[in-house]
């Protein structure tokens, strides 16, 4: 006869397999009885009554360039560049933004926390992070997640960090962009005091070639600096050949700041023009909408895991009491 399979005790008593399913089966009421309580408690404590079941809404965009379109068709900047998905996280993550979405939504009311409560900021922002997940995805766009017992409200509040996020970056950039034109006009006014200092030295050289137009005056259309290019051009061929060393020399020197000049010009019509453009927005590739199936809690798995659970310390429950009554036998005799 093969011999039954033995499992082992603390103190080394070998326990049969039979021996064990028989001490089960003398306690079947006890486990059952436990275990069928534990299923309807788990089926009882994840009714919406208390667990109240949450919808997840998500949208997938990509940020709004910060460059113009020659800068980014000389760069190949189009979707996903790194800079601008980090500053957009940021910016999504701002207590600007969570301050907005709070006075929209009076997600204090919402949330039901109590007004009164020494803690309820923290109480908030704590519920607010726990219910928005904002990550980069594997494609370099953005991902905004709300999770809400109120799938509208969830769709909703995705929706709207990404409008509130395209707004809070357009007042940043036209701040930064304001402070930009300001440098840069002051960059070109001196520049102009430097042109306009020389043209009086090459002046004083040979009187006839800045008398046509002072340069303070001259408006810089992009023709007439082309024009403008040209002539110094001239000027320089003329020198050369005439062998004025100091003529030519001073000529380059023009020349030179003239073209910083020229680009100095091409910057502020550059910023000029992004300060009056309409707003910039994310480019969405997936609109958040209202879920029709909860994402939260999954009942069938809470109540899967309670059973087993409840199974394994119930045995042991009663292992522990039989083993506690063998001892308690061999302390007596």
């Amino acid at each position: 006869m093969e011999q039954a399979q033995k499992f082992e005790t603390p103190e080394n008593k070998n326990v049969s397999f039979e021996e064990f399913i028989l001490l089960l089966l003398s306690r079947k009421k006890l486990i059952l009885s436990s275990f069928f309580i534990a299923l309807i408690a788990a089926i009882i404590f994840t009714s919406p009554a208390f667990l109240p079941p949450e919808f997840k809404s998500e949208t997938i965009f990509y940020p709004p360039s910060n460059y113009s379109g020659k800068l980014m068709f000389d760069n190949n900047l189009y979707f996903g560049v790194d800079k601008e998905v980090d500053e957009e996280i940021q910016i999504l993550k701002s207590s600007i933004l969570r301050d907005s979405l709070i006075a929209k939504y009076k997600l204090m009311m919402h949330y039901g926390i109590d007004a009164a409560n020494k803690y309820k900021l923290n109480e908030l922002y704590e519920k607010l992070n726990s219910c928005i997940k904002i990550e980069r995805t594997r494609y370099n766009s953005i991902s905004v997640i709300v999770y809400d017992t109120d799938p509208a409200l969830a769709a909703n509040m995705a929706n709207d960090m990404v409008k509130i996020g395209d707004e809070v970056k357009l007042l940043i950039l036209k701040h930064n962009l304001k402070i930009s034109y300001a440098s840069t006009e002051k960059e070109n006014l001196k520049q102009l005091k430097k042109l306009d200092s020389l043209a009086k030295q090459i002046n004083s050289i040979d009187g006839s070639l800045f008398k046509s137009k002072s340069f303070t005056a001259f408006e810089s259309d992009k023709l007439d600096l082309l024009k403008e290019q040209i002539d110094i051009r001239g000027m320089i061929k003329d020198a050369v050949e005439n062998k004025n060393k100091i003529l030519t020399d001073m000529l380059y020197d023009y020349e030179t700041k003239f073209n910083q000049f020229i680009d100095i010009k091409e910057s502020l019509r550059d910023i000029n023009k992004k300060l009056n453009s309409e707003n910039i927005n994310s480019f969405i590739i997936t609109p958040a909408e209202p879920a029709d199936k909860k994402s939260f809690p999954i009942r069938s798995l809470i109540i899967i895991l309670v059973g087993i659970c409840d199974l394994l310390i119930t045995i042991s429950a009663v292992l522990i009491l039989e083993k506690y009554k063998e001892i308690r036998i061999k302390s007596i005799k």
